[in-house]
């Protein structure tokens, strides 16, 4: 019945629940204390429903079948709601093991890359009065470099704050997929501009840049939107 002259349409939800529970002849319910189901024990009390605390919830199942089983009424088990998802998924699993092995990938293309520096090549492609000489091979490779140890040192950071379940984790691995597709996209347009590189390497470089916007595509909107996500990394 409602309290202060409520109608039934105004009825809390916990004294609605109540009060069809009554209806079905329900006069015994077991469960669990706690904050998620106070409103319900108060509500079932009102309307004449015993409510016994139990320290299981396997343990108010059974008690509700006893019941029914000895009396024929039915009994019921308020439960508290589901806990959301948190902790490390399959998801987040496949996410943890590309940040494992994306360091050892950058570290090879920075070691190509310092030989590169070392050898022949690089005053073949730099010095204006060399055969193979193009003004852009320069700062592209420089570029290239650059952008790998940043991404090396980015990627070594995002680990440490993964594995850890930082608050920040979630928006630098964001940032971290879009820098990573800017260099490729920059890289291919660079390559697509040097007139020797422009058959092999810019294929290459596409590859990478599609690989690089798959990524984007599911891992942006995952870490933007995941329950999961929102209530593993708290710290």
């Amino acid at each position: 019945m409602a309290k202060d002259g409520a109608t039934p349409a105004l009825l809390p939800v916990a004294d609605r629940i109540a009060a069809t529970l009554a209806s079905y002849g329900v006069r015994f319910a077991f469960g669990i204390p706690g904050n998620d189901v106070l409103e319900v024990i108060r509500a079932c009390e009102a309307q004449g429903i015993r409510y016994v605390l139990v320290k299981s919830e396997p343990g108010a199942a059974f008690m509700a079948d006893a019941v029914y089983q000895l009396s024929g009424n039915a009994a019921v088990e308020p439960a508290p709601p589901a806990a959301p998802a948190a902790g490390i998924g399959v998801w987040l699993s496949l996410v943890c093991l590309g940040l494992l092995l994306k360091p050892f990938f950058i570290f090879g293309d920075l070691s190509e890359s310092c030989r590169f520096f070392l050898s022949s090549d690089w005053h073949a492609l730099t010095v204006p009065d060399m055969e193979n000489y193009y003004g852009l091979w320069a700062p592209t490779i420089i570029f290239e470099q650059l952008a790998d140890i940043l991404l090396l040192v980015f990627s070594v950071l995002l680990l440490v704050l993964f594995f850890e379940k930082k608050r920040r984790f979630p928006l630098l691995l964001i940032i971290f997929s879009l820098l990573n597709l800017a260099v490729f996209g920059l890289d291919y347009l660079a390559m697509a501009l040097i007139p020797a590189a422009k058959a092999h390497a810019t294929s290459s470089t596409l590859w990478g840049f599609a690989g690089a916007a798959v990524y984007v595509m599911i891992w942006v909107p995952y870490f933007s939107f995941s329950k999961r996500v929102k209530t593993t990394f708290l710290r």
